[in-house]
């Protein structure tokens, strides 16, 4: 075999190599960026492949709000928060926030929340008894419930 046919097939096999890696890592971790205030913030979809996580918060309920601080020191993102049930398959009354900060808190109107027929919680005609959140995390697939002040 020449030295040029050798070289031609070293250089394929480098370039399928690399192909085969990029397309590996891609399929782990994505970056994309959002502005809900004006401010560019990155967001990480994580694998889902990993496994679960409890997320540490603090959860405040007021008279028609509810406030979330993620006490984790890693973000949360695809966060779908949930009242009185896990989620909105369920029937419960959600709301999708797509980044939660580490340390940052979070102000969500009860009135927020709606079903996935668009109907809206209504905290006047029904008490909030318990706030389940999942999303997704570095490590994991993260969930937590937190009950209501009685």
């Amino acid at each position: 075999m020449s030295l040029k046919k050798c070289l031609g097939a070293a250089f394929a096999a480098f370039i399928l190599i690399g192909a085969i890696g990029f397309l590996m890592h891609k399929g782990k971790n994505s970056t994309s960026s959002v502005s809900s205030t004006g401010s560019a913030e990155s967001i990480t979809t994580y694998s889902s492949e990993l496994k679960s996580v409890s997320l540490a918060a603090d959860v405040e309920f007021k008279d028609d709000s509810i406030q979330v601080t993620n006490k984790d020191s890693f973000a949360w993102t695809t966060v779908e928060m949930c009242l009185n049930g896990a989620s909105a398959a369920s029937g419960n009354c959600c709301y999708t926030i797509p980044l939660m900060s580490p340390g940052k808190t979070y102000t969500v109107s009860a009135m927020d929340f709606t079903k996935s027929d668009g109907t809206h919680f209504s905290p006047f005609t029904k008490k909030i008894q318990r706030l389940f959140i999942s999303c997704k995390t570095p490590e994991g697939d993260g969930i937590g419930s937190w009950p209501a002040a009685r």
